[in-house]
This record gives C-alpha cells, sequence and structure tokens, in this order.
C-alpha cells in the first residue's frame, strides 16, 4: 500500500509541474507587463512598446533561440518524460526508509486534520526543502566537472529569452528532477508519521506553489532580456530575475554565483551570492575559451556533452589531467 501510494504521489509531482507549464506563457506577459509598467514604459529613458520591452528581436532571431526553441520542444520534452521513472526511484527510495523509521521510533501516529497555520508552516517548509533541493542540484552541476558537461548546455545561450528556461539537457532534466524530489519524498516519510494531509494539497489550478511563489515574485523573467530588481531588504532573502541574468554571465568572476532558485539564503550561507548592479550589462554564455562556446548546433548540443565528459572520465581513469576546458573557476 506504502509503496503503491507513493508511485501515485510521484506520477501526481510529475504531472501537476507540467500542467502549470502549459499556462507559464501568460505568466511570462503578466510579469513582463509589470516589470514595462513599473520602468515607465521606457528602456534607457526613451519610450518603448511593450513586446519590444518583454521580447525584443535580438534576442527571439537568433541562432541560440532557435537552439532554444528546438531543445525545448524536442529533446526537452521527451527528457520530461524520461523524468518520470527519476521521480519514481526517488519516492519509492524514501518509501523504503518508513519500516526502518518504524522500527526504530515505533509505529506511527498520524493526525488526520491540521490547522490553518500548520497547513501553511507545512507549505512553507515543502517550499523551503524543494529549494534547498533545486540549490544543491545546481550547485553540484557547477562544481563537478562531469555534470557540468551537461550543464553548460543551458549556459551556451548568448541570449536570454523564456526558452532557454528549456534549454536544458536530458541529463540534466533527469539530475535537477531525482535531487529536489527525493528530499522531498524522505519529508514526506517522515511528517506521515504525524501528519497525513492530502499528498498534493501544494497544487492549486494544476500549479505547484513554488509556481506560483514565482509568480508573484516575478521569477518568470529569469531568462529574459527584462532587468528587474528587488528592493535591497528583499534581496537579502530571494534571488531576483537580475540575479539570475548575473549567474548567466560569461564573466569568469560570475561563474558558479546567484545559484539559488527563490531563496538567497544557501548562496549567502556558502559565499556565492553577488549582488547585481543596476544598469550593468552582462555578455552571456560560456567563458572565452571554454569547448562549446557559441556552438548552438542542437545535434552538437545532444551528443558533446557526452563525449566531453567521457574524455574526463578516460583521463581520471589513466591518471592524466583533465581536458583544459573542464577545469573549472571556483
Amino acid at each position: 500500500m506504502l509503496i503503491s501510494g507513493t508511485i501515485f504521489a510521484a506520477a501526481a509531482a510529475f504531472l501537476a509541474p507540467r500542467v502549470g507549464r502549459l499556462i507559464e506563457p501568460a505568466f511570462f506577459l503578466m510579469n513582463a507587463g509589470w516589470a514595462w509598467l513599473r520602468a515607465g514604459r521606457r528602456r534607457d529613458g526613451k519610450p518603448i512598446g511593450f513586446l519590444a520591452f518583454a521580447l525584443p528581436r535580438s534576442t527571439i532571431f537568433t541562432r541560440s533561440a532557435f537552439a532554444d526553441l528546438v531543445i525545448a520542444f524536442g529533446p526537452g520534452l521527451l527528457g520530461r518524460i524520461v523524468t518520470l521513472p527519476t521521480l519514481l526511484t526517488a519516492f519509492v527510495m524514501a518509501a523504503m526508509a518508513a519500516p526502518a523509521m518504524d522500527a526504530w521510533l515505533g509505529p506511527a501516529t498520524p493526525v488526520t486534520s491540521f490547522s490553518w497555520t500548520g497547513e501553511l508552516i507545512l507549505l512553507a517548509l515543502w517550499i523551503v526543502l524543494f529549494d534547498l533541493g533545486v540549490f544543491l542540484a545546481h550547485l553540484t552541476m557547477h562544481r563537478s566537472k562531469f555534470l557540468w558537461e551537461f550543464h553548460k548546455v543551458h549556459h551556451s545561450a548568448d541570449v536570454l529569452n523564456p526558452l532557454t528556461a528549456f534549454r536544458q539537457h536530458p541529463v540534466e532534466l533527469v539530475f535537477f528532477d531525482f535531487v529536489p524530489n527525493f528530499i522531498i519524498a524522505l519529508a514526506l516519510v517522515i511528517f506521515a508519521r504525524w501528519y497525513q494531509p492530502g499528498l498534493f494539497g501544494y497544487v492549486l489550478l494544476g500549479i505547484t506553489a513554488d509556481s506560483w511563489f514565482r509568480l508573484i515574485g516575478l521569477q518568470h523573467l529569469r531568462h529574459s532580456a527584462v532587468p528587474f530588481h528587488y528592493p535591497a531588504w528583499l534581496n537579502r532573502v530571494l534571488i531576483s530575475p537580475s540575479a539570475h541574468q548575473l549567474h548567466h554571465s560569461a564573466a569568469e568572476r560570475h561563474f558558479g554565483r546567484n545559484l539559488g532558485s527563490i531563496l538567497a539564503i544557501w548562496d549567502r550561507v556558502l559565499g556565492t551570492y553577488v549582488e547585481p548592479v543596476p544598469g550593468e550589462q552582462y555578455e552571456y554564455g560560456l567563458m572565452a575559451g571554454e569547448e562549446g562556446t557559441d556552438e548552438h548546433s542542437v545535434p552538437h548540443l545532444l551528443v558533446m556533452p557526452f563525449v566531453r565528459a567521457g574524455r574526463l572520465l578516460v583521463s581520471k581513469v589513466d591518471g592524466r589531467p583533465a581536458p583544459q576546458d573542464a577545469a573549472l573557476p571556483r
């Protein structure tokens, strides 16, 4: 019963965010509209129309943007399907810990009702744990030379537009889904000892709590040409769209900075947070001299990470130095 319920929970965790993604274009337009009005319908002091503000031609009609489009609706969709077994594995592994927990702590005695304050606390905890999982996965992608070869497909974009968020190698998708969902699954096993709420109480209108949080925080502007800074007091807590745009900078001093998804606390604790400066312009893409720079061939982006990662494994086995482009700054 526990395993079957866990499988059902994993399937829902897989489907709910994808349902929400169907209306994410509307979320982006809402976020961009607010930013446009906030900027006085101007950019660089000059009047500008909404579409030119939100989706300038320089971010749409490029090889980089075309690669975003092809990956998002081709390998990206396939990768989303591949992640379902990954989620099942994460939830089943967590469920297998339940008997050991019962043997250690005794039989669970959960309640089936909770006050609204308790529900809010659980919801906040869910967001924090999921965000921590995403941060740890992202940090590992940047610190591991092997995994960086797959993650740098995302960073190879030299312009940012909403589809850049989906410019991800299938290996990256699997890793990014497994880590946070395994943490959430373990938390569900622990919570179930004392409380058994509806498994999907964090979903409203098919959209997960963290997606609603991103909508309110204008997080859909992260991959766009729309700079949006939070007030200084809010920057202490949350990752602003501008902070994530800095993360995509090709400058070496910005590599591996602002890794957080929602909360800035993880970066601040680790010392990887860099405050974005209003008006600062970034050159996006990979660092100069790194293999894969300016490469927007989709077959290349999908195949070469395996080749380069394979070279790293071979050099590790043979005891030879790693290829020069795999030496990551810290």
